[in-house]
């Protein structure tokens, strides 16, 4: 019986041995493929922040225009002269002003590939905001341009009062996107001034 007892606890003690074994050798393959992991997820985030980088001066490039001709339709309208003012408006800044709005739309279909739906999402209700900012800048200057071409001035204030209602959401969808930029730790002014 004690031979007996002796090979069952020689083997008890063999299974124990070979299930330390087995389960170094498990530990040791699940901090490999932890690795791995951890190494395949900084390749994807460096490969997305690349790709917002690109994406960013896009975003500026479809602004820019319109907003120069604005600034530049409002000198013109400091002079006094209302048929200048009525021909900056209408023919320099609203075609541009309406470019926008529409580029706006359509960037949203571009926005790269993020590992979070909810970021993709943010920047796409960012561009929402800038493509909606637009289309207000645009009927600003349409009562704008009514105001100039009835002599109403009720209208023309009421294109200022929509100007800067613009503003307000143009400045929340670029909060919105400068916050996705902000949490991959990019900083959009070296993007936009090299």
């Amino acid at each position: 019986m004690k031979t007996f007892l002796k090979i069952v606890g020689g083997f008890f003690l063999l299974m124990i041995v070979i299930g330390t074994i087995a389960d170094n050798g498990d530990k040791a393959k699940s901090q490999q493929n932890s690795t791995t992991q951890q190494a395949q997820i900084a390749a994807n985030t460096q490969e997305m922040v690349i790709n917002l980088k690109s994406f960013y001066p896009k975003i500026i490039a479809l602004s820019d225009p319109a907003d120069k001709a604005l600034e530049k339709s409002f000198k013109v309208a400091q002079g006094g002269d209302s048929f200048a003012t009525y021909a900056s408006f209408k023919n320099d800044t609203l075609p541009l002003v309406e470019a926008a709005e529409l580029q706006f739309d359509s960037l949203k279909n571009a926005v790269p590939q993020l590992s979070s739906k909810d970021d993709m999402d943010k920047i796409k209700d960012g561009l929402n905001d800038l493509s909606t900012a637009y289309y207000a800048k645009k009927d600003a200057i349409k009562s704008l341009l009514d105001g100039i071409d009835n002599d109403k001035i009720s209208a023309v204030n009421e294109g200022i009062q929509k100007m800067k209602e613009s503003q307000k959401i143009a400045i929340s969808g670029m909060v919105k996107i400068l916050g996705i930029y902000d949490a991959y730790g990019i900083d959009t002014v070296k993007l936009t001034t090299k």
